[in-house]
């Protein structure tokens, strides 16, 4: 389901320095090497900027996932959280949808045999 965007995830994590790359989990790492799709072809464009770059949507998910999970400051993540707590209730209230709804807040994690 995520092994192009293990592609384009990987190809970015290549690109950093040393000392993030030892901040990520070591086993996420090697779940995201071994789950990638080594048929799609992704080319990261030096000339832009990461933000710039023709990310997937998945891969700029798990990019975020990262960035919360390794990176981010508890004050970031409570940021991240209610910014996209109010793009959800954004999105329900522009699709109409009238029916009770409730946020869920667990976290994607990923899955590795001990």
């Amino acid at each position: 389901m995520f092994e192009k965007a293990f592609v384009e995830v990987y190809e970015i994590v290549s690109r950093m320095q040393e000392d993030d790359i030892k901040k990520i989990d070591s086993k996420f790492l090697e779940f995201v090497k071994e789950n990638r799709d080594l048929s799609f072809n992704f080319k990261y464009d030096d000339s832009k900027a990461l933000i710039d770059q023709d990310l997937s949507d998945d891969a700029e998910s798990i990019l975020l996932y990262m960035y919360i999970k390794f990176f981010a400051t508890s004050e970031e993540k409570k940021q991240i959280k209610k910014e996209v707590y109010e793009d959800y209730k954004l999105q329900k209230l522009k699709k109409g949808d009238n029916n009770k709804w409730f946020t869920n807040t667990h976290h994607m994690e990923y899955v590795h045999e001990k």
